[in-house]
């Protein structure tokens, strides 16, 4: 969303080059204000959602975790265990696999 705003005011700084020298140097001191502020501004709000991103993409991990996956593994009966695709090897490997892939998939890296 930036970028089109960026663009304006860029296209309406152009302007400046066709004004007197010395109005012409007040504009550029506006104008490079504006683009810093911008900037600044950017900046804070990529941070902003990159930290929300990954708040929300822990959450999510532990309540995967937490709630869905385990249950329904501790209430299985014994002899599912028995199944070498259902050891607590594989079960282990398998929750951090599809933990990571959520993961992955909410932007949290």
């Amino acid at each position: 969303m930036v970028t089109p705003i960026l663009g304006l005011l860029l296209s309406k700084a152009i302007t400046m080059y066709q004004e007197p020298p010395e109005e012409m140097r007040k504009d550029s001191k506006f104008w490079a204000i504006v683009c810093v502020g911008i900037g600044l501004i950017t900046f804070v709000a990529l941070s902003l959602r990159s930290y929300l991103f990954g708040i929300a993409g822990a959450k999510l991990i532990e309540r995967i975790r937490s709630m869905t996956i385990f249950e329904k593994v501790a209430c299985q009966e014994i002899s599912w265990f028995d199944d070498l695709a259902n050891s607590s090897g594989a079960v282990g490997a398998r929750l951090s696999t599809d933990a990571s892939t959520v993961r992955s998939l909410v932007g949290d890296h």
